[in-house]
């Protein structure tokens, strides 16, 4: 693990928040979760365009420019040995602290085979911005986990599907590819699916809907697009990967690995 405050590398025990910290008492503070293709990182620009929407959406005043982060960011990229990285970048008491890890990539059956969901009933609080402290993420993704699932499919009181836990949801109908257009978390690779696609819709869908629907795929950072085979136990796509999911796939895999 590599960490640096304020771009000043520091040994990782000593990169604490104090107790007294707005961040540890009331997680006022941001972050992005960013990644790297080729030792690149993968639309690292947008990131931290979010991570500064998402400060502006708290109220947080920043001390650093967005050229400043880019520059922290590449020169912490260049300590790194080998391999493909994990990047998180947090602002939180008008500090910038940076920590870079070997990125764990997920199993091959995962993209080849397909992932589990299970849902729960939750909503993210602002789910706009990506900040500290937001337990009903963690807990109903640490519940998906203790259940055998991947992860969470977020659903609202009413019924409505949103997004996962940690990660966007798409669905395909008829060949058409959807996914929930507000209250959720504008992705990064979301944002590169519906270019890829180019006639992404968006929609509401219940979950009695949503279980009946041709495809259904998640994005995320980490793992780009994931193929979803089984939610609460009930097969979608004959529990397999479809056919516009894979092609996505394909598509995705081009884009960022050449």
């Amino acid at each position: 693990m590599l960490v640096s405050i304020d771009g000043d590398s520091v040994d990782p025990s000593q990169a604490c928040l104090p107790l007294a910290s707005q961040a540890v008492v009331n997680g006022f503070a941001v972050f992005e979760s960013m990644r790297t293709y080729h030792g690149q990182v993968f639309r690292m620009e947008d990131h931290l365009d979010r991570l500064f929407r998402s400060a502006e959406g708290i109220g947080m005043v920043l001390s650093h420019e967005k050229n400043t982060i880019l520059d922290f960011v590449a020169t912490l990229l260049n300590e790194v040995p080998s391999g493909e990285s994990r990047i998180r970048v947090t602002l939180a008491d008008d500090h910038v602290f940076l920590m870079i890890t070997p990125l764990a990539e997920k199993p091959h059956s995962f993209y080849e085979q397909g992932i589990e969901l299970i849902h729960v009933e939750g909503e993210r609080t602002l789910p706009h911005i990506k900040k500290l402290g937001d337990l009903m993420t963690f807990l109903t993704h640490q519940q998906a986990q203790k259940q055998g699932a991947y992860d969470a499919v977020l659903v609202t009181q009413q019924g409505l599907v949103r997004e996962c836990s940690y990660a966007n949801l798409f669905w395909v109908k008829e060949g058409v590819l959807y996914t929930c257009g507000q209250n959720v978390l504008k992705g990064i690779t979301r944002q590169t699916v519906m270019e890829l696609d180019g006639n992404c819709q968006f929609a509401n869908i219940f979950l009695e809907d949503f279980l009946q629907v041709d495809e259904v795929f998640i994005t995320q950072t980490s793992s780009g697009i994931l193929p979803v085979i089984k939610i609460d136990g009930q097969l979608i796509t004959k529990g397999q990967p479809g056919p516009k999911t894979q092609k996505l796939m394909q598509a995705f895999r081009k884009r960022v690995w050449g």
